[in-house]
């Protein structure tokens, strides 16, 4: 009978497990090529954002996450001059959470010499987040680190540093964004097939609309606010929209 029950309870262990890491997968897949752009942005490690991301919005199934796009778990101070969801701030688009998120690490002096960190120290810069006081967990240092590695998040890193080294375009490899049937994303540590990123990018400048970006990019509003979930043609500057 003890034998059954310990069965039973490493059975519901590792079911649990399983979409976890089918969560991350998919997290993994949707928003991988965003965390490298913010990479190349601003110098944070995709792995780390991504890691972020999935703790910190359950791998994009958190209400706050659906019903405001903040998958990172910001809250909105007396100086947040945006939208708000209670104590939170929200976002038109995750696009923007990514965006703001970014900004906020690379402006703030306490996370200053974690840009110091060498581009692809993904366990620095966990280590130093805990340190700074970013949460107040003492292991989300080892909880990112452990979700990084358990998903193979540092393969987005790798992109960024190879692509510093080669002084070549940055480019997404296609094993990068594979079904997500699998558990884990899998790809060899340096890719010898590469796909250009899928998808583009605006970011909003004061003045421009999204008729005028429509045309910039010789598409249409209504395809503009189908990629990026918009109700309306409302845009704001700093705000950043999928183009394709």
């Amino acid at each position: 009978m003890k034998k059954l029950k310990l069965f039973l309870l490493l059975s519901i262990i590792n079911i649990y497990a399983y979409g976890q890491n089918r969560l991350a997968t998919t997290y993994a897949k949707k928003y991988g090529e965003l965390a490298v752009s913010e990479m190349k942005r601003t110098g944070i490690p995709a792995s780390i954002t991504l890691a972020q991301g999935i703790i910190e919005s359950g791998g994009g199934t958190t209400s706050l996450a659906r019903k405001a796009n903040n998958h990172f778990g910001v809250k909105a101070g007396r100086s947040w001059k945006g939208k708000r969801h209670g104590n939170f701030r929200k976002y038109e688009t995750a696009e923007e959470a990514f965006d703001d998120r970014s900004d906020f690490l690379s402006q703030k002096k306490t996370y200053a010499s974690l840009f110091k960190l060498d581009l692809c120290d993904y366990k620095g810069w966990a280590r130093g987040l805990q340190k700074a006081g970013y949460a107040t967990s003492k292991r989300y240092a080892t909880d990112l680190i452990r979700c990084i590695e358990q998903n193979n998040l540092h393969e987005w890193d790798k992109l960024v540093c190879t692509d510093k080294e080669d002084n070549n375009e940055l480019v997404v490899p296609t094993e990068l964004i594979a079904s997500v049937d699998s558990v884990a994303v899998t790809t060899a540590s340096k890719p010898t097939v590469r796909a250009k990123s899928a998808h583009t990018y605006h970011k909003i400048k004061s003045g421009e609309s999204l008729y005028t970006i429509a045309k910039k990019y010789k598409t249409t509003v209504n395809k503009l606010k189908s990629l990026n979930s918009l109700q309306s043609a409302k845009i704001k500057p700093g705000q950043r929209i999928r183009i394709n």
